[in-house]
């Protein structure tokens, strides 16, 4: 049995090997790499003190489960072709405009355990895990068009993944407070991947998706020291959402995908956006200053700090 050096120093030799997969995830992760997470409700640095772990950095879960709508099952279906690749593709392509949805961002980073295969006894994978980095332009890109670009995303990486990710991390620039991940939300189609490496990824939140013959089974699993439970149950709903517009809804810009949900739209658009003030009519503008000021004669209203003067309001009437 090879013990872990073993494995660090073989993973070293195949990367010195394999220059072209080098040369590609170089490439792919250059720059400055975006956070590509949904917001927190607890600051990262006070993950220890919120959680309460003794270990330092170790994460603990929380699990919510869901499941789709079953009339959604068999139009997600028709749209993959019956294919668990194609309908992985497909969610990751939704949590990815999910994340623009929320923060805003262009540029994203999610992950996904490697596909099912065989492996000798013994044997290990160069990765367990593997990084998709995607591009979005929102307003030029429709969501069918995005999920062709975030098949090919999948593909490329697939095609290069005998390399050993873990040792390009010194070389890239992560987000600040990242550690040495490199996603924070990952994409699991328990049908294809091997469910149990998407423990590895240390991920803040990870939706593990299970299609039965007639159902689809969601399972969200999220770092209780990064997000509340009511949080993570309202990214689930959103993303519920979001699927139940691509059949239909696949054509439009992906900007113009209406995600809100009942509840949230009369929020935004009537209580929210209610900013009627009462004022009186006959009284002009001066007016109304003039009233202020007077009413409150004895409170400081200007200060010039170069000349050390102070101005009361009743001087202003």
């Amino acid at each position: 049995m090879r013990s872990n050096s073993d494995v660090v120093i073989d993973r070293e030799v195949v990367a010195g090997q394999k220059l072209k997969e080098r040369e590609y995830w170089l490439s792919k992760l250059a720059g400055n790499l975006p956070a590509s997470n949904f917001p927190y409700d607890f600051q990262v640095k006070d993950e220890a003190q919120i959680r309460g772990d003794p270990a330092p950095g170790k994460m603990r879960r929380g699990e919510m489960a869901t499941v789709l709508e079953r009339s959604l099952v068999p139009r997600l279906t028709a749209l993959c072709g019956g294919s668990h690749i194609r309908m992985h593709i497909l969610f990751t392509a939704a949590a990815a405009v999910l994340l623009y949805k929320y923060t805003g961002a262009r540029d994203m980073l999610t992950g996904s355990p490697i596909y099912k295969q065989e492996k000798a006894a013994g044997e290990e994978f160069i990765n367990t895990v593997l990084v998709f980095r995607h591009k979005l332009d929102p307003v030029a890109t429709t969501f069918k068009k995005f999920l062709v670009d975030t098949g090919k995303t999948i593909s490329e990486a697939v095609e290069h993944q005998n390399f050993p990710l873990e040792t390009l991390i010194p070389r890239l620039s992560l987000p600040s407070g990242r550690g040495d991940r490199l996603f924070d939300v990952a994409v699991v189609m328990e049908n294809i991947h091997e469910p149990g490496f998407s423990g590895n990824a240390d991920t803040g939140l990870t939706v593990s998706l299970l299609r039965t013959n007639t159902d689809i089974h969601v399972t969200w699993t999220y770092d209780r020291g990064r997000f509340r439970r009511d949080t993570v149950r309202k990214i689930a709903a959103h993303y519920h959402r979001l699927l139940e517009l691509i059949p239909h809804d696949g054509d439009i810009p992906v900007t113009d995908l209406d995600i809100l949900l009942p509840g949230e739209k009369e929020k935004l658009l009537v209580e929210w956006n209610d900013t009627r003030q009462f004022y009186p009519l006959d009284q002009t503008v001066c007016d109304l200053f003039q009233y202020q000021a007077s009413s409150v004669a004895d409170r400081i209203a200007l200060v010039c700090k170069d000349n050390d003067v102070e101005l009361p309001g009743g001087r202003l009437t």
